[in-house]
C-alpha cells in the first residue's frame, strides 16, 4: 500500500494570548518554552542529518567528501541541541514540585521509565554530553595538544 503526499494540505492558523497559555508567573513557563525550543532544534537538526546522510550515499569523490563534512558538522550540532534539550528537561522537571511530579506520573509506568532514561541520557558521563563538550560546542585546548602530539609521534 502506497500513500501519496498530497499537493496541498489544509492549514489551520490559531491565535491565542501568550500570557494565558504560558503564564509568566508560573515556574514551569520558562522551562517549558526552553524544552519546546530544544525539541524544535533537535527535530530540525535530525532532518539535516538524514539529508546529509542521503547526500553522502548518493554522491562520490569530492562531492561525497564535502557532504561527509556536512554530515559530521550536523552530527555535532545535533548532539549540542540534544544536550541543551536535556538541560531543558532537567530544568523543567526540577521546576515541578516533587509531589506534583509524582501525581503526574502516578499510574504511568512508561512515562516514569522514560523520564529515568532521559535523566541518564543527559548525565555528565553520557555520550551526548561527551560529544558536545569535547567537539560539539567547545574546543578544549587539551584535545588539540593531544592530537598534535600524536602527529609528531607518528612522523
Amino acid at each position: 500500500m502506497t500513500s501519496e503526499t498530497p499537493e496541498r494540505a489544509p492549514v489551520v492558523v490559531g491565535t491565542f494570548n501568550l500570557a494565558q497559555v504560558f503564564p509568566p508567573t508560573d515556574p514551569m513557563t520558562v522551562p517549558l518554552l526552553r524544552l519546546m525550543l530544544g525539541t524544535d532544534d533537535v527535530r530540525h537538526a535530525s532532518m539535516l542529518f538524514v539529508m546529509a546522510d542521503h547526500q553522502v550515499r548518493e554522491t562520490t569523490g569530492t562531492q561525497q567528501a564535502l557532504h561527509g563534512g556536512q554530515m559530521w558538522y550536523v552530527f555535532r550540532l545535533l548532539c549540542s541541541h540534544l544536550r541543551e534539550s536535556g538541560n531543558a528537561v532537567t530544568t523543567f522537571v526540577n521546576s515541578v514540585a516533587d509531589r506534583r511530579l509524582q501525581d503526574l506520573l502516578r499510574e504511568r509506568p512508561a512515562a516514569s521509565a522514560a523520564l529515568e532514561r532521559l535523566r541518564r541520557a543527559f548525565g555528565p558521563d553520557a555520550f551526548i554530553t561527551k560529544v558536545r563538550d569535547s567537539i560539539g560546542s567547545h574546543y578544549p585546548t587539551r584535545i588539540f595538544h593531544r592530537r598534535m602530539e600524536g602527529l609528531v609521534e607518528n612522523r
